[in-house]
């Protein structure tokens, strides 16, 4: 049983979603619980994301989050605020969007094989997939796949060549394993949001690619610098544009392993996150 504003209510069920890399974003409200930042949380009578309320600050990521689905009420009073459950019905413009506090959420849980339980536990990639769109999801799938692929490889020059690029866009647009990546291939033209470049024709970018890490190798082994090394590759991929989509994510991306197989360290979260803000990187195609 928890306390609700129509009172005391009984939980039909704890969701518990967890990360295994423990990524899941938290924020302090003063006085409060620790909640995650989009989370809707009524104080002085209006409702707001917990990371808008006065005096609030992020708090360390942990593994697991924890909601409820109420019988009644739908809102649980802790401390001096009033948190939203799922399924709330309410309507809210605030926090991560309408689902969570729709029907149709709670329609979707009582359908898990442990609804009867009273305990469901999903994955965050699971539960972020509930919100997000097809697209949306499969960027953020790519993103954490793109993170374990730049982190637990050791680059070497060998690895320097088309296939790398293959896999970096097998990886970023999240297809299976057993599908690949290809290139453009073909009179297909590409036209680029944004820009005024028009990258060369599908028949002509497999040569194009193998220019790109033919003149990457001549660089590694004459000693240029790594950063214009990277700089260059990120630039070359872009103006080649040599997948139907996908080329911002892959051109960062393996521009981050042309630094490795430098032996320069890199932040692999400042990495994603350069991936994510890609779209800053459209206006290098007209210098």
């Amino acid at each position: 049983m928890v306390w609700t504003p129509a009172g005391p209510s009984k939980v039909l069920c704890c969701v518990v979603t967890q990360c295994s890399t423990g990524c899941i974003e938290l924020t302090k409200v003063p006085g409060g619980p620790m909640v995650t930042p989009r989370h809707p949380v009524q104080v002085g009578g209006e409702w707001n994301r917990a990371e808008q309320v006065i005096g609030a600050h992020a708090a360390n990521p942990t593994a697991k989050v924890y909601n409820f689905v109420l019988e009644k009420g739908h809102v649980i009073d802790i401390d001096k605020y009033k948190f939203v459950t799922l399924g709330n019905g309410l309507g809210l413009t605030v926090g991560g969007g309408s689902h969570f506090g729709s029907s149709d959420h709670v329609k979707a849980l009582c359908k898990h094989p442990d609804w009867e339980s009273g305990l469901i536990i999903m994955s965050w990639a699971d539960a972020v997939r509930a919100r997000l769109s097809r697209d949306e999801y499969q960027e953020t799938l790519g993103l954490s796949r793109a993170r374990e692929f730049l982190s637990s490889r050791q680059f070497t020059a060998h690895d320097l060549a088309p296939i790398l690029l293959l896999q970096l866009h097998e990886v970023l647009m999240a297809t299976p394993y057993s599908c690949g990546s290809e290139f453009r291939h073909g009179s297909v033209k590409v036209v680029i949001a944004g820009s005024c470049h028009l990258p060369p024709e599908g028949v002509h970018v497999a040569s194009h690619v193998n220019a790109v890490f033919d003149n990457l190798m001549v660089s590694k082994t004459s000693g240029d610098d790594p950063f214009r090394v990277a700089a260059i590759a990120l630039w070359s991929v872009d103006y080649v544009h040599p997948f139907g989509d996908g080329n911002g994510r892959v051109a960062i991306a393996l521009a981050m392993c042309v630094l490795l197989v430098f032996g320069i360290h890199i932040d692999v979260d400042e990495a994603i996150e350069g991936i994510r803000r890609r779209r800053q990187v459209i206006p290098i195609l007209e210098i």
